[in-house]
């Protein structure tokens, strides 16, 4: 935020509550406002003059903790946006079906204990005989 924005800010401020600006109020809130966008500084202010709970002098540090409260709702509002977007899609490969009971390879207990006596006798799931047998078990892939 540039000396002019700031100014703008505590103008507003001066304005609803009827005090008198100096040179050194305008250099002292630049000091304060500087790091922070204009735009969340005009809603901050905004707020600060509506808030009840304040006094009816706000200091450059009503506005800091307004700002960081708009900061906080806006990434609450992202996270929540990005939460309602449908996940991309899978990048994996489905599992194949067993062919006796139709279920997902990995979730079918009776074929998979026959996939890990295949892997014993065969010498491994590394071996070409295996995969010959394991491919038997399979069904298809899911469409």
């Amino acid at each position: 935020m540039n000396r002019l924005q700031s100014s703008a800010i505590i103008d507003l401020i001066a304005g609803a509550d009827g005090r008198e600006t100096t040179e050194q109020i305008y250099a002292a809130w630049f000091i304060a406002l500087q790091p922070f966008d204009y735009k969340l500084g005009i809603e901050a202010a905004s707020l600060v003059i509506r808030d009840d709970k304040l006094n009816r002098n706000p200091q450059p540090k009503d506005v800091i903790a307004k700002i960081g409260e708009l900061k906080e709702k806006q990434e609450t509002d992202l996270n929540r946006a990005r939460a309602l977007e449908p996940a991309p899609p899978s990048k994996g490969v489905d599992q194949p079906l067993c062919r006796a009971h139709n279920q997902q390879i990995m979730f079918c207990k009776p074929c998979m204990d026959k996939a890990h006596q295949l892997s014993k006798v065969t010498g491994g799931i590394d071996s070409p005989e295996y995969h010959t047998e394991f491919y038997n078990l399979v069904a298809h892939r899911p469409t």
